[in-house]
């Protein structure tokens, strides 16, 4: 009797073993007992460190965990349960993030603007998005490379550079290195200097700024002056060539002995009767003034 007692007890304390198991299973995976949700299928194109059982959220609160992946020839098939408890509209996406730099994965729901929202069985659009846990292997096999490369690049210059050439090459950079020392001294020495030159000049700029100002309808006057001017150059230069053109043909004329001022001028016997004419005249005018009487006779007129 005592040793059926005993068996008894060892089987209920295994039991109660196996039911703490299945309770810290279902508690620490969050496994719902009672599914009173729906399941929705999502499609990605990858699906990289996805599990099934990782968390589904909606702007970082769970909502439901991934049931079912299944491989197809268009990418992988995902099965969402969802707890129901939130309406999600039908046109809602599904993105595959990373929790901090671990790289676990989870799926967040990207809600859409539909009016209906989603039911069993519905489809929904998946996407993958990378992160820095993804390039954490890239970014390390980019830094065994340049480790490797900056290697040959060492051996390469210690092969083509003699050890003088080496050290004129040291003392190169060295003296870079003291050049841009100085420089930065200067320049931390004359900092006061340069800025008082930068202040005068946007003081210059601001006294030319409102000198434009006070000026601008005064520049405006002369700028349509000189438009105005200029549009009437033409018709000015027009002018002067035809003036050109018509002092051209007279003094032509003229050498040529054509019409009556070209005869005129190369006629000896017209100048010389033109002479002989005013001296006549200005003999008379002597006589004018001298003997007036002579030329002006007043009559007496009676009343």
């Amino acid at each position: 009797m005592r040793r059926w007692s005993n068996e008894v007890l060892v089987g209920a304390a295994i039991l109660l073993a196996i039911g703490l198991g299945i309770y810290g299973y279902v508690y620490l995976r969050e496994v719902p007992v009672r599914e009173r949700g729906f399941v929705v299928t999502a499609h990605f194109a990858n699906v990289t460190g996805l599990e099934s059982g990782d968390p589904v959220t909606v702007s970082g609160l769970k909502v439901g965990r991934i049931r079912k992946m299944q491989l197809l020839k268009e990418g992988v098939s995902v099965q969402i349960w969802l707890n129901g408890e939130v309406p999600l509209p039908r046109d809602t996406r599904a993105a595959i993030r990373s929790i901090g730099m671990i790289g676990e994965k989870y799926i967040a729901l990207v809600p859409g603007t539909a009016v209906e929202n989603l039911q069993e069985g519905d489809v929904i659009v998946g996407e993958y998005v990378t992160d820095l846990a993804d390039a954490g292997s890239s970014l390390s096999d980019l830094m065994d490379k340049a480790s490797e490369l900056m290697s040959k690049l060492t051996v390469a210059l210690d092969t083509a550079f003699s050890h003088q050439e080496q050290k004129a090459v040291a003392a190169t950079l060295s003296n870079v290195e003291r050049l841009t020392r100085r420089t930065d001294n200067l320049m931390a020495q004359n900092t006061q200097h340069l800025k008082s030159t930068i202040a005068q000049l946007d003081s210059l700029s601001g006294s030319l700024n409102r000198f434009w100002q006070n000026n601008n309808s005064a520049f405006d006057s002369a700028s349509h002056n000189i438009a105005a001017s200029t549009a009437q150059l033409p018709a000015t230069i027009a002018k002067l060539d035809s003036a050109m053109t018509a002092t051209r043909n007279m003094l032509h004329a003229l050498e040529t002995q054509q019409g009556a001022l070209g005869k005129a001028i190369y006629n000896e016997e017209l100048y010389n009767k033109a002479n002989k004419t005013v001296d006549e005249m200005q003999a008379l005018l002597n006589d004018v003034k001298k003997n007036p009487s002579k030329y002006l006779q007043f009559s007496v007129i009676s009343f």
